[in-house]
């Protein structure tokens, strides 16, 4: 009777117990509402070996090593025009600040073998400061299309500039749990590796670190992400307040790797102390591994992104090869691969645009004067 008892006792606390209801996470942010994104990314990495090898002989060691430090800062607004239903249909961009720069400690052969040490610093400044891009959701396609928006640029820019700065593509497609997985398609790894995409930046020196740089070691990871392969993994680990806001945390586990062409970005950058070299530039291949965990924390009540941050190792392989212009002989043909191993972290915020600044002759709650009109 009193096993019975028990038993009846227990069904009936797991009838009442309550059930933890599933989350939706949708990217339906407010029609005209406007969000400042502040994204910022730095990398530190080591140069682990490089050699080279002319025709088929066989690589020999080449004594260069050093580190290289780099960062990147941008700031945009995201001006919501039009949401329909949990997608956001048109939407304009307009960049403020995007800058990018970064050290290299560099040892080198030196005179009588000895080596020397070099420093080398560049800053970057990119063509799309100050514009603005229009993404229009085209059914059809299944895809946003792209204007610009009032400063015209150039229109092979726009096929390079990804939409996904929201990291929508977190999102499951459908309400979860906690403890819940999905997988994400190893092709979206640009959304969490470079928000954005593309940020042309162009050094304003002629360097070796400026044009490792430019290639990709710590520059322009969007470049390298064509067609990235791998595995991106997101769980749900339920709800938290942050910032006053609640919101759902994904937790983020990547691990991909890419291959990409970069002989027009090594070409496009010539050191003084290469400018006499008889060889030109036939391949630059560089092969790219970042892997990586962060959070996505998505603000609940408004339908967009909070915060988001990556942390993780990546590595980056470089071959090229030279051949001396007008001579088809193999043996002319110098190759070279350096491999770079390293971490990086980055950090992605969502805020409310800067408030905008009165003129300084303005006094608050003054109306014109008679014939004169408003600033």
């Amino acid at each position: 009777m009193k096993l019975e008892l028990r038993l009846l006792s227990l069904v009936a606390a797991l009838q009442l117990a309550p059930v933890a209801s599933a989350d939706e996470l949708v990217w339906a942010p407010p029609a005209k509402s406007e969000r400042k994104k502040t994204l910022e990314v730095h990398h530190y990495l080591d140069i682990t070996k490089v050699q080279k090898a002319l025709g088929d002989m066989a690589p020999i060691d080449d004594p260069v090593s050093g580190q290289i430090a780099t960062w990147e800062r941008l700031i945009w607004i995201d001006r919501v025009d039009a949401v329909e239903g949990s997608r956001v249909d048109r939407f304009v961009r307009k960049y403020h600040e995007l800058a990018s720069g970064g050290t290299a400690d560099l040892v080198m052969p030196g005179p009588a073998g000895k080596p020397r040490t070099v420093k080398q610093s560049d800053t970057c400044a990119s063509t799309m400061a100050q514009r603005e891009v229009r993404f229009t959701w085209v059914p059809a396609e299944q895809g946003y299309g792209r204007l610009w928006e009032r400063l015209e640029g150039p229109e092979d820019f726009l096929q390079h500039i990804d939409h996904d700065v929201d990291l929508a593509s977190a999102l499951p497609g459908k309400d979860v749990n906690e403890g819940d997985s999905w997988s994400i398609a190893p092709e979206r790894a640009v959304a969490f590796l470079a928000p954005g995409g593309y940020r042309f930046f162009e050094p304003r020196q002629a360097t070796q670190f400026a044009r490792t740089h430019k290639v990709g070691a710590g520059g322009e990871l969007a470049a390298m992400l064509d067609t990235p392969q791998g595995k991106i993994t997101a769980t749900y680990k339920g709800r938290r307040t942050v910032d006053d806001r609640a919101c759902g945390v994904i937790a983020i586990e990547l691990d991909v790797t890419a291959t990409s062409d970069r002989a027009e970005a090594f070409e496009s950058i010539v050191p003084p102390e290469e400018a006499r070299d008889p060889r030109r530039l036939s391949s630059c291949v560089v092969e790219s591994h970042f892997k990586a965990s962060g959070e996505v924390l998505w603000d609940l009540e408004a339908k967009r992104f909070h915060r988001f941050e990556l942390k993780g190792t990546e590595s980056m392989a470089m071959a090229l090869a030279k051949r001396t212009v007008n001579d088809a002989d193999e043996a002319s043909v110098l190759k070279q691969t350096s491999t770079l191993e390293g971490s990086f972290q980055l950090q992605l915020v969502n805020a409310e645009p800067d408030p905008v600044a009165p003129p300084k002759d303005a006094v608050p709650g003054s109306k014109p004067a008679a014939g004169e009109k408003k600033p």
